[in-house]
């Protein structure tokens, strides 16, 4: 229950408040950047002031291979060919005011593809052994193959890549790409309905590196509400999509 596509999250039971709407904050950690075969460390983190007991599950969409390195606090589950980590009871950490954080081995697959998403969602209890005043927050990451480590940082036909940073994002947000070839590229920012919120580039570009500031605003430079958007890369034949968490003041996304 993590969110992922064709997944609901435990909001389905500690549903006493909107998803994503409390003060907390969840995140999920992890290589910007792989190689295949590589173990990294992925780092799940919640808070939320007020709580006391905490609980996460986490995938990444059936790519690559977790292993649990805090058994104490952390465990593996599968289910529809998904793999999962998620806490133990006593990696609630009851009683703990937060925030708390889980940490487990992800190996990238071999081969891999051009981008691995890892999917969470995080419970941010009250400890009253109930499923009422809980919030859930919802997380995603995005993980690229590094190009540089199969193909060289900029030969032709090497996948594209794509970062944002931070993420997530109080303000503005720094998008890097790169451009294995010369040419047309557009840069787009999506809401979670899909609907084109922001046009950053459309235009030739040269093959390389490329950065840019997003300042978090839609069309007509107003600022665009909290909640989880997808910058997507268009290049040739070849696309590639990124989230990014957009964190607004006054509590939640």
């Amino acid at each position: 229950m993590t969110g992922a596509p064709g997944e609901g999250t435990c909001h389905a039971c500690h549903g006493s408040f909107p998803l994503n709407s409390g003060d907390g904050l969840f995140t999920i950690a992890g290589p910007e950047l792989f190689a295949p075969g590589h173990t990294y460390t992925i780092t799940v983190t919640i808070s939320d002031p007020g709580q006391s007991r905490w609980g996460f599950e986490i995938t990444p969409l059936d790519q690559g291979a977790c292993a649990v390195t805090d058994p104490a606090h952390t465990q593996l589950s599968s289910s529809g060919g998904r793999s999962y980590v998620k806490q133990t009871s006593a990696g609630t950490f009851p009683g703990s005011p937060g925030p708390v954080s889980w940490s487990f081995d992800w190996t990238a697959p071999v081969p891999s593809p051009p981008e691995v998403m890892f999917y969470a969602a995080g419970n941010a209890a009250n400890g009253n052994g109930l499923t009422s005043g809980d919030y859930i927050y919802t997380a995603a990451f995005a993980a690229a193959l590094d190009a540089a480590d199969v193909h060289g940082a900029t030969s032709p036909g090497a996948p594209l890549a794509l970062l944002g940073a931070p993420n997530p994002a109080p303000g503005s947000v720094r998008i890097r790409f790169e451009l294995p070839d010369a040419g047309h590229a557009r840069l787009d920012v999506l809401d979670a309905s899909g609907r084109i919120v922001a046009r950053l580039v459309d235009a030739f570009a040269a093959a390389g590196r490329h950065e840019l500031l997003w300042s978090g605003a839609g069309e007509g430079q107003r600022p665009l509400p909290g909640g989880i958007y997808f910058c997507r890369l268009s290049a040739g034949s070849r696309t590639f999509t990124r989230p990014v968490v957009l964190l607004r003041a006054g509590g939640g996304l």
